[in-house]
């Protein structure tokens, strides 16, 4: 297996954005020595550039600039069955946007009356971000192809596929940086069980998930592109388990049972200050696994889609994103048992997000924040500003004074003794890859 088909064997476990971003930069610059695959290398470079310039200005300008290339793409996407994409670019290329009515049904449904029920700062930015992406033709159209951007990326990617032996590449930062955070995780579980890791995030002093604005606010609303901090608290659950002892004797469920151990759900990184004042991430307890399983096989099979692999109904929901109808969720059955994957972004897919549950607690444990990003649902808003803060990195002191876990026993600190507190809700269903980049 060469370098680029390792790369693209990570399509399973990652977004195409974070894979062409990769791609980008392991690609040759010269695009004459992938041979017979110099006009895929070209159209690559030319996507990059087209990319790039919609980034700093917008699609129109960016189709306009990069002629060749925007048609090169509009005629991948229609042979594809792409169509409704192309023909957005092409509104925008001709200079007569066409937007499809998608977004706009999404502002004005139930997205709308969250933001109404939730008021305040969060219904400011909803508003402003609304008044934004609906104010003309052209920008409703440019919203819509941002969120749209990630066919393009994966028809793009799917040709590479097709010639991965040809073109000329080498990993470039990123794809190291992965293997980097891979290792750090299996590191992490190596040394620490379950129970400890949940015990370390208990304890930290200080814990701060530091957020910035979108790209498009930054580029479009003058937002300033500064990381800024965001204190949070963690509030556990008390409760003993009983579905999850159910499970005691399924090989699979045996890091399921770790968990449940520890704590029966929770509510982790609240905001202290920034609203809104709810979860980034709530573990599920036990008591809601069938109620979570059956929220998570309706989005599975919304639209009459049966056509699941049959170890869905397998599935365990351990933990959720506030607005987003994905589940966190553990297969015991098939060959992902005991995996943890996004529901709606990878059961069609039958890939895994995480190896383990203890690789999923890790990574809460030690960079939250991705777990948080995945949809680009979980946001802070910012009461002087019309714009949201997205998670980008965390932060913490070593030590437990500041770390706010109710109910810890304190005749044996190594262990836990949650107390109950919110759970998150579920409203909106995944979003497509490009939301993850909120240009």
């Amino acid at each position: 297996m060469n370098e680029l088909r390792e790369l693209l064997a990570t399509r399973g476990t990652q977004s195409d954005t974070l894979v062409l971003h990769a791609l980008r930069e392991g690609l040759a610059s010269d695009a004459e020595r992938s041979g017979p695959a110099a006009p895929l290398h070209r159209l690559l470079r030319g996507c990059f550039a087209l990319d790039e310039t919609a980034s700093k200005s917008s699609f129109a300008r960016a189709l306009r600039r990069h002629g060749d290339t925007a048609q090169a793409l509009m005629a991948m996407l229609a042979e594809g069955g792409e169509a409704q994409v192309a023909g957005l670019m092409h509104s925008l290329l001709e200079g007569r946007p066409k937007p499809t009515g998608a977004l706009a049904a999404g502002l004005k449904g139930e997205a709308a009356a969250q933001a109404q029920a939730a008021g305040g700062a969060v219904k400011a930015a909803f508003d402003a971000f609304t008044n934004t992406a609906l104010r003309s033709k052209g920008s409703t159209a440019e919203m819509e192809l941002s969120l749209a951007w990630g066919a393009v990326e994966g028809a793009l990617l799917d040709r590479v596929e097709q010639q991965a032996g040809t073109l000329a590449f080498a990993h470039g930062p990123t794809h190291r940086a992965a293997v980097a955070r891979a290792r750090e995780l299996d590191e992490q579980v190596a040394r620490s069980s379950i129970a400890e890791m949940l015990q370390a995030l208990a304890a930290a002093e200080r814990p701060r998930i530091l957020a910035r604005p979108s790209e498009w606010d930054v580029g479009h609303e003058g937002a300033p592109w500064a990381l800024i901090e965001v204190p949070v608290r963690h509030v556990w659950h008390r409760a003993a388990p009983i579905a999850a002892l159910q499970l005691r004797g399924n090989p699979a469920a045996q890091q399921l049972l770790q968990l449940y151990a520890a704590v029966n759900g929770a509510g982790l990184f609240v905001p202290l200050q920034h609203a809104p004042h709810e979860a980034g991430l709530v573990l599920i307890s036990d008591d809601q696994w069938d109620t979570e399983r059956e929220h998570v096989m309706t989005w599975l099979t919304l639209g009459g889609d049966e056509d699941l692999p049959a170890w869905a109904h397998s599935l365990v929901p351990i933990a959720a994103l506030p607005g987003d109808a994905s589940r966190w969720v553990v297969p015991l059955e098939g060959p992902l048992a005991g995996a943890v994957l996004l529901s709606n972004d990878d059961v069609p897919e039958e890939r895994a997000r995480y190896a383990s549950v203890a690789h999923f607690i890790a990574a809460l444990r030690l960079r939250p924040h991705e777990v948080m990003a995945n949809g680009g649902y979980v946001s802070y808003a910012v009461p002087e500003h019309a714009f949201l803060l997205y998670p980008e990195g965390y932060a913490e002191e070593d030590g437990g004074a500041d770390s706010h876990v109710e109910g810890r026993d304190s005749d044996a600190p190594g262990r836990f003794r949650p107390t109950s507190g919110t759970k998150g809700r579920a409203a909106r269903s995944s979003s497509t890859s490009r939301c993850n980049s909120r240009r």
